[in-house]
């Protein structure tokens, strides 16, 4: 095998190496994406249930609140009602605070599945055209090696100027 032949199964091999990187990276931004957007499919859903369960025990504890007043004979107005009412609102206040929180969350997971994404399309790229410059550069190479030489014989080209001819 040539130098010229050594070089250019050289060169495949690293454009190979280089495509395959690329795809490997792909792959794994791809996966990553993946477990991003279950991720934030599983915050919503869990929200979705937790709510639920807040505003049943919301409703139990205000329905406990009035129970415990009519046992005790206080009339549901003025004070103990305004405490009863302040209790619901600041209930309902905390289970609008965690879906904000938990849809900013679920965003922010929707983001980073996105940039990932983005990441594999750059990294599938990126291995492409390594593996296209290294096998266009080999073939140059392997081109320029096994090519006749292009130089002009300097001998010749003299003694053509003066009507003589080199054997």
């Amino acid at each position: 095998m040539s130098f010229a032949t050594a070089g250019l199964v050289g060169g495949i091999t690293s454009a190979v190496g280089s495509y395959m990187e690329g795809e490997t990276a792909a792959a794994a931004e791809e996966s990553n994406a993946a477990l991003a957007r279950a991720e934030s499919r599983l915050v919503t859903t869990s929200r979705n249930l937790i709510r639920k369960r807040e505003k049943r025990e919301l409703a139990s504890y205000i329905s406990s609140q009035r129970a415990l007043s009519a046992k005790s004979g206080v009339l549901l107005s003025g004070s103990p009602l305004e405490a009863m009412q302040a209790s619901a609102e600041a209930g309902e206040l905390d289970i609008i605070i965690n879906d904000i929180n938990s849809r900013m969350q679920a965003d922010r997971l929707q983001t980073e599945a996105s940039m990932r994404e983005a990441s594999a399309y750059s990294a599938r790229a990126t291995g492409f055209m390594r593996a296209g410059t290294t096998l266009l550069s080999s073939a140059a190479a392997y081109g320029q090696r096994t090519a006749p030489s292009q130089r002009p014989n300097l001998l010749e080209s003299e003694f053509s100027r003066s009507g003589s001819t080199v054997r």
